[in-house]
């Protein structure tokens, strides 16, 4: 269920926007949304993020956006995270920039090289001193930092991939957002590559070195434990189940399925369901 939470009106401040770092712990809230431009940044330790309901892996200087439409929830923190989080009232925001936000319709999040998270923290620094010694900005001030803010984003976001070195972490990071979000489509390693802002042997090597096996290898798994999923809940035919899993064929879904689980799917159907049963 997904509910209004934190509502720019129960923080009044005089520069129509409340910033505040703190450490996450135990959830204390469902999945949400705000009436406000949210911008987060986790500049410590890592987590986990459902947004739209796409779950993503974050390392420390993830960066996100959310407005009107866009819901999410942290969890799975580890013990050292950090998250600045900041609320604009859209009324601080030019037209353009809102615009902007309400034409970027999936979800607003990317990871930052550490040089460009430590100037976006400065930033929301600044905007912490000053909400914090009751000092008031001119209009034209805060707009300028907040909008700087969202600047920064649009240069490392997905679609916009940055002309600088990407970390060997923010390229996994942006590869596994991809992957993940896209595996039940049709997968080329250029379109992951260009995600990942690398080029498609670099990303090949990176990712088996760090995951143990191949991208196809992971995608395949990933599709797979889609399919066990569909298998076991719905009485969708095999084949169904095999395209909407993401396989270009029925032949090679029940190849990899067997390859992967010693069983065809149909024996794997029949064998979970009568245990349901029992």
């Amino acid at each position: 269920m997904k509910t209004l939470l934190f509502p720019l009106k129960n923080y009044p401040t005089p520069n129509n926007y409340y910033i505040s770092k703190d450490k996450l712990d135990e959830p204390r809230y469902n999945m949400h949304f705000h009436d406000s431009i949210e911008v987060t940044l986790l500049i410590k330790g890592t987590c986990n993020q459902i947004i739209n309901g796409t779950e993503y892996f974050m390392p420390t200087y993830t960066y996100t956006i959310m407005w009107r439409q866009d819901y999410h929830k942290f969890y799975d923190y580890s013990e050292d995270n950090l998250l600045y989080n900041l609320m604009i009232s859209p009324s601080l925001l030019p037209e353009s920039v809102l615009k902007r936000l309400e034409a970027t319709p999936s979800d607003k999040i990317c990871t930052l090289p550490e040089e460009v998270g430590k100037t976006v923290v400065s930033i929301l620094d600044t905007l912490a001193q000053s909400q914090t010694f009751n000092q008031s900005y001119i209009p034209r001030l805060a707009t300028s930092l907040c909008v700087n803010l969202i600047d920064i984003f649009f240069c490392h976001y997905k679609t916009h991939p940055t002309s600088k070195v990407v970390s060997h972490e923010s390229i996994m990071q942006n590869a596994l957002i991809y992957i993940n979000s896209h595996y039940t489509e049709s997968l080329s390693l250029k379109d992951i590559a260009s995600y990942a802002n690398c080029n498609a042997s670099h990303l090949s090597e990176s990712f088996h070195n760090k995951m143990n096996m191949t991208i196809k290898q992971y995608i395949t798994i990933l599709r797979i434990k889609k399919a066990k999923k569909l298998l076991v809940t719905t009485t969708a035919p095999i084949s169904s189940i095999a395209y909407e899993s993401g396989f270009s064929s029925l032949a090679s879904f029940n190849r990899n399925f067997l390859e992967q689980e010693n069983i065809s799917p149909s024996t794997y159907r029949k064998k979970l369901t009568d245990k349901t049963v029992l």
